[in-house]
């Protein structure tokens, strides 16, 4: 047996060694003008050619343990790497006859306290940092006096492309590099200027400028990082560079318009300064840089936003529980993972383009704070946001992101909504219910808002909240200082909810303000005693309090409430009940991008039942309703939807 085992591994040996390279390799894109090698392929592999005939032996760094090259007759030297490259800027060098030297082929770039050569593999997100034809801000390269020093000291300044043509001042992010790297980096390995031209051309941030300045003012040395306090930085940042900055640039010069952010080191001086000068920066960023905790902020003034970000082959789970912890101890804080990277430039650029897009936004609630965009807006006409109100604590609200179009004679209609697991967020939902607000509703979700997809660790929500989202909506509805004033259909509301929410709308039923009922992978236990703790379990009477229409999505037989809602469904006779069963179990479709086919069936019922639309009604009514036709999905319905 042991025999046979050692057969079949030197078999999977073999085959990986081996593996199919497809032949599609292409210049990398780093290269100097008119050199074709190196070259990547699709898969991420890397070939070299290079000639060098009075070389006696030639090697690459790139790859893991390094990728020897061959000597041709010719005198050009040939290899390819074992294995694919993560996707992303990777720093290399040549090794010729043992001395290190760069690539004469590729650009260079500073890392790793010299000029190395640089391979782009490409990645599935490119975009985010490719240059396009769209309008492209400025970087110079400044020098300005620093005492401290006793130096011209340099710095990298990019101002978006409005800057300047309005006089209008702007937010400034300070965004610090790595160990051993320089000012350069950020713009030359990290793109950090054509990801704000693409993001701000895209709308998906406001303009603000970014400095980035040299951090290597301590003579600390690789490995030896406890010993790092950034305190000769702290000074050179604080007391010189920010007020050169203010003095030559159109800046904003408030805290709440001041971030500051780095990768690695750069992240490590973030945290550091953010604990001795608080009062300086409203936002920070941490890129793979460690991680606060809610005892950093006691006693200090609270930061606006915190990032914390890495790439998922170093301490995601850190991350993510940081963020957490600081999200319930109610900071506005986002953890962010980069997916397949590591220690390297694809996790800070893609780090740099997810905190871009939440600095410096422009409220619009008086005094909600904390805001996002999900899936560019949604799909229906009216790009829908994702924000919190602080008049409505512990609840999220969903609505389109202008609300001019909206008025007494085109409302928007109201659903309010309860969680799966009863969780105070609506973190599992949030695709399904930005897209219904994307058609011109007004959502409101029990629950902190979901700044990541981070799952919701904290206290269970209440039956209670679903009356506090009708009440806030009649309110503001009726509040001149309102954006909402004047345009909510306050008598046309929708409770719905899933799972252990589904049994919350179920509580609430008999309220007179609900126009209809939308339960979701749920239905009241026939047996009480069998339900988890602290759900809400009114007994199958309660039915009998349901005053409106009704509809069940449900995900088939393998969904665990499928045999509740079932009976939910048959026992209600007295008002037009339908159960919708689509095959996917308990977990429904909401994570899918835009809630996938659970918030198609969900709009169409709410466009009906809410706004009257006679197209959406043949979804359910009359014997060929377009529902019953739709692959996957199951309808029944009561005499009295018929």
């Amino acid at each position: 047996m042991k025999k046979l085992l050692s057969l079949a591994a030197c078999c999977l040996i073999c085959f990986s060694s081996f593996a199919q390279i497809t032949e599609d390799f292409t210049p990398n894109p780093l290269n100097r003008p008119g050199e074709q090698y190196p070259m990547v392929n699709s898969q991420g592999y890397v070939r070299f050619r290079i000639k060098a005939p009075e070389a006696q032996s030639l090697s690459v760094s790139l790859g893991k343990g390094g990728t020897k090259l061959t000597k041709g007759e010719d005198g050009v030297w040939t290899g390819t790497t074992a294995l694919p490259e993560d996707p992303g800027f990777h720093y290399y060098h040549l090794y010729v006859d043992g001395v290190s030297v760069p690539d004469p082929a590729t650009k260079t770039f500073f890392g790793a306290g010299r000029w190395e050569s640089g391979m782009e593999i490409p990645a599935p997100d490119s975009d985010i940092y490719a240059l396009k034809n769209v309008p492209h801000g400025n970087v110079q390269h400044i020098f300005f006096h620093s005492p401290s020093t006793d130096s011209e000291y340099p710095a990298f300044v990019y101002t978006p492309p409005t800057y300047g043509k309005e006089n209008k001042r702007l937010p400034v992010l300070y965004l610090q590099h790595g160990y051993a790297e320089n000012e350069t980096s950020w713009s030359n390995q990290g793109h950090a200027g054509l990801i704000m031209d693409n993001l701000i051309a895209e709308g998906k941030t406001e303009p603000f400028i970014i400095v980035m300045t040299y951090g290597m003012t301590n003579e600390v040395q690789f490995g030896r990082m406890r010993e790092f306090d950034a305190k000769n930085f702290e000074t050179l940042l604080i007391d010189e560079l920010i007020p050169y900055i203010d003095s030559h640039f159109l800046t904003l010069t408030d805290r709440s318009n001041r971030a500051l952010a780095g990768l690695s080191m750069g992240g490590f001086e973030t945290r550091l300064i953010s604990g001795r000068r608080p009062e300086v920066f409203g936002a920070y960023g941490l890129f793979s840089g460690g991680t606060f905790s809610p005892a950093d902020w006691e006693d200090k003034p609270t930061p606006d936003l915190l990032f914390i970000s890495c790439g998922s082959k170093e301490n995601p789970d850190r991350v993510m529980e940081s963020g957490h912890q600081l999200r319930d101890a109610g900071y506005n804080a986002v953890s962010f993972v980069s997916e397949g990277t590591a220690h390297e430039f694809l996790t800070w650029r893609r780090s740099l383009y997810e905190m871009a897009q939440l600095l410096f936004k422009p409220e619009t609630f008086p005094t909600g704070r904390r805001s996002r965009m999900v899936e560019e807006g949604g799909q229906g006409p009216y790009k829908a946001i994702m924000k919190e109100a602080e008049t409505l604590k512990a609840h999220t609200i969903f609505c389109p992101k202008d609300l001019s179009p909206f008025n007494k004679k085109n409302p928007l209609p109201v659903l309010v909504w309860g969680n799966g697991a009863c969780t105070n967020s609506p973190w599992e939902h949030y695709k399904f219910l930005n897209e219904i607000a994307s058609h011109g509703f007004l959502v409101i979700a029990t629950g902190y808002i979901p700044m990541d997809d981070s799952p919701y660790r904290g206290e269970m929500s209440t039956t209670q909240q679903q009356i506090e989202s009708i009440d806030w909506a009649i309110a503001q509805n009726a509040d001149k200082n309102s954006p909402f004033f004047g345009k909510i259909d306050t008598k046309h509301v929708c409770a719905a909810g899933m799972s252990c929410g589904g049994l919350q709308t179920l509580f609430n039923c008999a309220d007179p303000r609900i126009s209809t009922l939308m339960i979701c992978n749920s239905g009241l236990f026939t047996n009480p005693t069998t339900a988890m703790p602290n759900m809400p379990m009114p007994d199958k009477s309660k039915l009998n309090e349901i005053h409106t229409p009704v509809i069940y999505i449900l995900g088939g037989e393998t969904d665990i409430a499928y045999g509740n809602g079932m009976d939910d469904f048959h026992r209600i006779t007295h008002v037009p009940a339908c159960a919708a069963n689509y095959p996917v179990g308990h977990g429904g479709t909401y994570r899918q991008p835009h809630g996938g086919e659970f918030s198609i069936v969900a709009l169409d019922w709410l466009k009906w039942q809410l706004k009257g639309d006679k197209k959406a009604a043949k979804t359910f009514v009359g014997k060929d309703c377009t529902l019953s036709k739709r692959e996957g999905w199951t309808l029944e319905k009561n005499k009295l939807m018929k």
